[in-house]
């Protein structure tokens, strides 16, 4: 940790948010987490229609980031899954946006 207490490391958590499953990154989001896309595939494997990638607590995005995004949604796309993406900051929307895969997720 940083001595403002935020995590130098990515961490990925499975939680629930407004009553959808979630994946949640807090930290950096700066890798393509095997972990996340494991979690991800766990809900889709359980016939979830939906499922929210939670960015409220990760501190900035790299490409990698987009990346591991990328990845998700071919997932939820494949499932025939609604891939939302929560709480994202405006330099995160604005990275999606770049990269263009902002059309192909709700952002909520």
């Amino acid at each position: 940790m940083n001595a403002d207490k935020t995590p130098t490391r990515m961490k990925v958590l499975r939680t629930e948010l407004d009553g959808k499953e979630s994946v949640k990154i807090v930290g950096p989001f700066d890798s393509v987490s095997d972990r996340a896309l494991e979690y991800i595939e766990e809900i889709l494997s359980a016939g979830k229609p939906e499922v929210v990638l939670d960015l409220s607590e990760a501190t900035y995005m790299t490409s990698q980031g987009i990346a591991c995004i990328i990845k998700m949604l071919k997932l939820a796309q494949g499932a025939e899954c609604v891939f939302y993406v929560s709480k994202a900051s405006d330099d995160m929307i604005g990275l999606m946006r770049m990269a263009r895969i902002d059309t192909y997720m709700t952002l909520i």
